[in-house]
């Protein structure tokens, strides 16, 4: 078992699985010691013992579900201990200060409060973008539907190479069915895995559209990444959903709507009790059957700001995860309009919230970022090459999209 990857290990973990977790725990202690003996914290101390055992905790009960592959598992693990290693010192500071000093203002607790909350209204400065997908992140911002919020290239010509892939990640400005739609007709466009098929009056209709996806592939001297026949982009998805509404019996009911509505896109899933009348007995009943699914990496049970509890739900989607997620949406949309709710991303006092992101993002490694429930062709690893023209052609892509169309 010790040759599994990590990333294999970690959606065993998420589901449950015990060995899995055990030998994550294992992988993890050596980053753990080495962030908290950087910070002069050391192992044979009272101190390095504590916050080993809160460490393990955090990423295994709290943090590791929200885990997206985006950078190697032991650095993740290693910002995490580095993170709250430089807290634990800091919470030194101030009660050491507080002791020395009672009754006067102790500036250094200024440093353990900061306000993390990106400008809603803004796209990201284009010259804090990587320059290998600056010019793809400007064409994605002229769409107005969405709002890129992060980015990183994963340095395909110049620097230290990421085989992870890197991200370009977005928000839907309005409704998320309509992003997905877009992501949809994304994926379609780069798809390199169907084989066409005629029509059911057995016309070779699909032909003319099966050329015009190899043709964005030969301009940019792709044509091996298109005979792969296995995903050159994938798409994260992940939201969190929350019925607000202050009376309990209508948080109940919005929730029991929302799962009739949406019942046929979970594979067995059965009826849910009529009489479930606690909102959080309905919410736990949807992540169960969520986290069942074998391309869901996690669905979690989880408290908003005001307390009420919700669904938290991360996935990485080819074509046909993306196309039941585009679904989804447009369920849990027509739903809450039909039953009167209300549904925002940001209002607060709305019955109901619905928060999404996607992360677009290169594939380049099933070791890394496994996927099962996709793969089915034994795929090398990709290249730093292969990488940058990911890039490209998801530019020449999004492009076509936006009636661009690059020359």
């Amino acid at each position: 078992m010790s040759k599994i990857s990590d990333g294999k290990l970690i959606i065993d973990a998420v589901k449950g699985n015990d060995e899995a977790i055990k030998l994550l725990k294992k992988r993890a202690k050596s980053e753990i010691w080495a962030a908290l003996e950087k910070q002069g914290i050391q192992g044979g101390g009272n101190d390095a013992k504590i916050l080993e055992s809160q460490l393990l905790e955090k990423v295994f009960k709290t943090a590791l579900p929200d885990y997206t592959f985006r950078c190697p598992f032991q650095t993740w693990i290693y910002r995490i201990a580095h993170n709250m290693a430089l807290q634990h010192k800091r919470d030194r500071t101030v009660q050491r200060c507080l002791k020395e000093n009672p009754g006067e203002k102790c500036q250094t607790k200024a440093l353990m409060t900061s306000n993390n909350t990106p400008n809603p209204k803004k796209h990201l400065p284009l010259m804090n973008i990587d320059p290998e997908i600056r010019s793809l992140v400007a064409l994605l911002n002229q769409w107005p539907e969405i709002q890129t919020i992060s980015s990183c290239s994963g340095h395909p010509k110049q620097g230290q190479w990421n085989p992870y892939g890197g991200w370009i990640s977005l928000i839907p400005t309005s409704k998320p069915h309509r992003v997905l739609e877009f992501l949809v007709d994304l994926l379609t466009l780069l798809d390199n895995t169907t084989i066409m098929k005629p029509d059911s009056r057995g016309h070779q209709n699909s032909d003319t559209f099966f050329n015009t996806i190899q043709k964005n592939y030969d301009r940019i001297d792709a044509n091996a990444l298109f005979r792969s026949g296995v995903p050159v982009v994938t798409i994260g998805v992940s939201f969190e959903i929350f019925a607000c509404h202050p009376k309990r019996s209508r948080r109940s009911q919005i929730w029991k709507q929302l799962i009739a509505s949406i019942q046929d896109l979970i594979t067995d899933i059965d009826e849910l009790d009529p009489l479930i009348d606690v909102p959080e007995m309905a919410v736990k009943y949807l992540q169960k059957a969520l986290q069942q699914l074998p391309f869901v990496y996690s669905a979690r049970f989880v408290p908003n700001h005001e307390g009420y509890h919700g669904l938290r739900f991360h996935t990485k989607a080819d074509l046909l995860i993306c196309q039941w997620c585009l679904e989804l949406a447009k369920r849990i949309d027509m739903c809450l309009h039909k039953t009167g709710h209300s549904s925002e991303t940001t209002e607060r006092k709305a019955d109901f919230i619905a928060k999404w992101t996607f992360a677009l993002q290169p594939f380049l490694n099933s070791e890394l970022i496994p996927l099962p429930h996709l793969i089915t062709t034994p795929l090398e690893p990709r290249t730093r090459e292969d990488h940058q023209k990911i890039w490209q052609l998801i530019e020449l892509t999004v492009a076509e999209q936006l009636g661009l169309t690059k020359t």
